[in-house]
Protein backbone atom coordinates (compact mmCIF):
# COMPACT_ATOMS: atom_id res chain seq x y z
CA UNK A 1 0.00 0.00 0.00
CA UNK A 2 1.32 3.37 -0.88
CA UNK A 3 0.90 6.62 1.01
CA UNK A 4 -2.02 7.91 -1.07
CA UNK A 5 -4.18 4.86 -0.36
CA UNK A 6 -3.31 4.94 3.35
CA UNK A 7 -4.16 8.66 3.48
CA UNK A 8 -7.47 8.04 1.72
CA UNK A 9 -8.35 5.21 4.12
CA UNK A 10 -7.36 7.36 7.11
CA UNK A 11 -9.51 10.20 5.83
CA UNK A 12 -12.60 8.00 5.46
CA UNK A 13 -12.03 6.33 8.84
CA UNK A 14 -11.80 9.73 10.54
CA UNK A 15 -15.02 10.85 8.80
CA UNK A 16 -16.76 7.64 9.95
CA UNK A 17 -15.49 8.20 13.51
CA UNK A 18 -16.73 11.79 13.48
CA UNK A 19 -20.16 10.66 12.25
CA UNK A 20 -20.36 7.95 14.90
CA UNK A 21 -19.35 10.49 17.55
CA UNK A 22 -22.00 12.95 16.40
CA UNK A 23 -24.67 10.24 16.33
CA UNK A 24 -23.72 9.07 19.82
CA UNK A 25 -23.91 12.69 21.04
CA UNK A 26 -27.46 12.99 19.66
CA UNK A 27 -28.43 9.68 21.26
CA UNK A 28 -26.96 10.86 24.57
CA UNK A 29 -28.97 14.09 24.45
CA UNK A 30 -32.14 12.16 23.62
CA UNK A 31 -31.60 9.73 26.51
CA UNK A 32 -30.83 12.61 28.87
CA UNK A 33 -34.07 14.41 27.97
CA UNK A 34 -36.11 11.24 28.43
CA UNK A 35 -34.46 10.58 31.79
CA UNK A 36 -35.32 14.10 32.95
CA UNK A 37 -38.94 13.63 31.88
CA UNK A 38 -39.17 10.26 33.65
CA UNK A 39 -37.68 11.68 36.86
CA UNK A 40 -40.08 14.64 36.72
CA UNK A 41 -43.07 12.30 36.29
CA UNK A 42 -41.94 10.05 39.17
CA UNK A 43 -41.54 13.09 41.42
CA UNK A 44 -44.94 14.41 40.39
CA UNK A 45 -46.61 11.04 41.03
CA UNK A 46 -44.83 10.72 44.39
CA UNK A 47 -46.10 14.16 45.44
CA UNK A 48 -49.61 13.31 44.23
CA UNK A 49 -49.67 10.12 46.29
CA UNK A 50 -48.21 11.90 49.32
CA UNK A 51 -50.69 14.77 49.24
CA UNK A 52 -53.72 12.83 48.04
CA UNK A 53 -56.82 14.24 49.72
CA UNK A 54 -60.51 14.46 49.07
CA UNK A 55 -61.93 17.45 47.26
CA UNK A 56 -63.68 18.69 50.39
CA UNK A 57 -60.56 18.57 52.54
CA UNK A 58 -58.57 20.44 49.89
CA UNK A 59 -61.24 23.12 49.77
CA UNK A 60 -61.29 23.31 53.57
CA UNK A 61 -57.49 23.60 53.66
CA UNK A 62 -57.46 26.47 51.15
CA UNK A 63 -60.41 28.10 52.93
CA UNK A 64 -58.51 27.95 56.23
CA UNK A 65 -55.43 29.51 54.64
CA UNK A 66 -57.61 32.27 53.21
CA UNK A 67 -59.19 32.89 56.63
CA UNK A 68 -55.78 33.10 58.29
CA UNK A 69 -54.61 35.58 55.69
CA UNK A 70 -57.73 37.76 55.96
CA UNK A 71 -58.20 37.74 59.74
CA UNK A 72 -54.68 37.51 61.12
CA UNK A 73 -52.63 38.67 58.10
CA UNK A 74 -50.71 35.39 58.32
CA UNK A 75 -49.61 33.68 55.12
CA UNK A 76 -49.63 29.88 55.50
CA UNK A 77 -47.32 29.09 52.59
CA UNK A 78 -46.85 25.38 53.32
CA UNK A 79 -50.58 24.72 53.58
CA UNK A 80 -51.29 26.57 50.32
CA UNK A 81 -48.52 24.65 48.52
CA UNK A 82 -49.92 21.34 49.74
CA UNK A 83 -53.38 22.37 48.55
CA UNK A 84 -52.07 23.26 45.10
CA UNK A 85 -50.24 19.94 44.82
CA UNK A 86 -53.37 18.09 45.95
CA UNK A 87 -55.44 19.93 43.36
CA UNK A 88 -53.17 18.60 40.64
CA UNK A 89 -54.94 15.24 41.11
CA UNK A 90 -58.16 16.83 39.92
CA UNK A 91 -56.53 18.56 36.98
CA UNK A 92 -59.01 17.08 34.50
CA UNK A 93 -61.97 18.57 36.39
CA UNK A 94 -60.60 22.12 36.64
CA UNK A 95 -61.22 24.74 33.98
CA UNK A 96 -58.44 26.61 32.22
CA UNK A 97 -59.17 29.79 34.19
CA UNK A 98 -58.80 27.98 37.51
CA UNK A 99 -55.60 26.33 36.32
CA UNK A 100 -54.20 29.75 35.35
CA UNK A 101 -55.14 31.21 38.71
CA UNK A 102 -53.49 28.28 40.50
CA UNK A 103 -50.37 28.83 38.42
CA UNK A 104 -50.36 32.55 39.34
CA UNK A 105 -50.84 31.65 43.00
CA UNK A 106 -47.99 29.15 42.87
CA UNK A 107 -45.70 31.82 41.40
CA UNK A 108 -46.74 34.35 44.05
CA UNK A 109 -46.21 31.84 46.87
CA UNK A 110 -42.81 30.70 45.58
CA UNK A 111 -41.67 34.33 45.26
CA UNK A 112 -39.45 35.12 48.28
CA UNK A 113 -40.63 38.75 48.20
CA UNK A 114 -44.18 37.75 49.16
CA UNK A 115 -44.00 39.64 52.45
CA UNK A 116 -45.25 42.95 51.04
CA UNK A 117 -48.77 44.13 51.84
CA UNK A 118 -49.68 44.50 48.15
CA UNK A 119 -48.55 40.96 47.38
CA UNK A 120 -50.54 39.56 50.31
CA UNK A 121 -53.63 41.36 49.10
CA UNK A 122 -53.14 39.88 45.64
CA UNK A 123 -52.64 36.40 47.12
CA UNK A 124 -55.80 36.90 49.18
CA UNK A 125 -57.78 37.85 46.06
CA UNK A 126 -56.42 34.84 44.17
CA UNK A 127 -57.29 32.50 47.04
CA UNK A 128 -60.85 33.84 47.19
CA UNK A 129 -61.33 33.50 43.43
CA UNK A 130 -59.91 29.97 43.49
CA UNK A 131 -62.18 28.97 46.40
CA UNK A 132 -65.30 30.26 44.65
CA UNK A 133 -64.34 28.63 41.36
CA UNK A 134 -63.48 25.30 43.05
CA UNK A 135 -66.80 25.21 44.88
CA UNK A 136 -68.66 25.75 41.62
CA UNK A 137 -66.57 23.34 39.56
CA UNK A 138 -66.62 20.55 42.14
CA UNK A 139 -70.38 20.94 42.59
CA UNK A 140 -70.90 20.82 38.82
CA UNK A 141 -68.70 17.74 38.58
CA UNK A 142 -70.56 15.99 41.40
CA UNK A 143 -73.91 16.82 39.76
CA UNK A 144 -72.62 15.50 36.45
CA UNK A 145 -71.47 12.25 38.11
CA UNK A 146 -74.85 11.83 39.80
CA UNK A 147 -76.67 12.34 36.51
CA UNK A 148 -74.50 9.87 34.62
CA UNK A 149 -74.86 7.17 37.29
CA UNK A 150 -78.68 7.34 37.30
Amino acid sequence: MNNEIMTLWGFWISIAGTLFGFISLLIGIYISNNTIKIRKNFTKNHLRIRYKKTKGSILLQINTSYGLLKEFNRLDVQNIKEGIISLSLYDDILTMTTKRKLKKLRKKINNPNSVTKQNRDHISELLFEIIVRLENELDEYNDHIKETTK
